[in-house]
């Protein structure tokens, strides 16, 4: 903050938070993590192991877009100046208790569909950073953990977004390459990329092989959603 009283008097407000932030490195040791939680970037900047780079989530699709578009435009720094935190995974509703104006208490039960969920999942995916859980982990179903236990572990790369933030490559390696495709609209919208001689599909969530013909994958995909395939090579399939 560029106002108070601080004991190096010549020292900009900047200076002042690193050299605090170095005390804090040095105190909490070489074998730390330390999490800068919407702390000012660019002045943390090697002073923080991982970094949240979106706002808060919460459980509503409002937050889910809103995150996603808030993230992927800083998906670059990921592997470079921090490990990117894109805030938690949610994939279970839940009941909020909201105080009315004549003061009292409403239960405001959770609406988000499970598409919605499965672009809150893709969308911390293709991230490439953490992976945090949100949820209760005791009340979650069968389907819901599976989701959980599928995201595991990171792959530590950030999806490559076209202008628009709605299809995203991750090159895993010379033989395998994961497609993110992101719908932020109400209706249905038609997507179409480019398959490489050789390859299959298969669809990240369910497991299953889809079919791709003419050299091009195609998926009319819901509003409100998000798929996740994987391409690979014949031999890796």
């Amino acid at each position: 903050m560029p106002f108070g009283n601080r004991f190096k008097k010549n020292v900009t407000s900047v200076e002042a938070y690193r050299m605090g932030m170095q005390a804090i490195l040095k105190g909490a040791g070489k074998d730390s993590f330390l999490l800068g939680c919407n702390a000012p970037m660019w002045p943390s900047i090697g002073m923080v192991h991982g970094m949240r780079i979106t706002n808060d989530m919460s459980r509503s699709y409002k937050a889910f877009r809103e995150r996603a578009l808030e993230c992927f435009p800083r998906n670059w720094q990921n592997g470079r100046l921090w490990i990117n935190d894109p805030d938690t995974v949610l994939l279970d509703n839940r009941d909020m208790i909201l105080l009315g104006p004549d003061g009292k208490n409403t239960i405001q039960n959770g609406t988000v569909s499970w598409k919605e969920f499965l672009f809150c999942a893709s969308y911390v995916m293709a991230s490439g950073g953490m992976i945090l859980n949100g949820d209760c982990i005791c009340v979650l179903s069968k389907e819901q953990i599976g989701v959980l236990k599928k995201m595991l572990p990171s792959t530590g790369i950030a999806a490559e977004f076209n202008d628009f933030y709605e299809i995203g490559w991750i090159q895993q390696s010379q033989k395998k390459r994961r497609l993110f495709l992101f719908n932020y609209e109400e209706e249905k919208k038609d997507y179409q990329v480019e398959v490489l001689p050789g390859e299959r599909v298969k669809d990240f969530w369910s497991g299953k092989e889809e079919t791709a013909s003419g050299g091009r994958y195609h998926v009319m995909l819901d509003g409100h959603s998000a798929k996740k395939v994987d391409f690979f090579s014949e031999e890796t399939f």
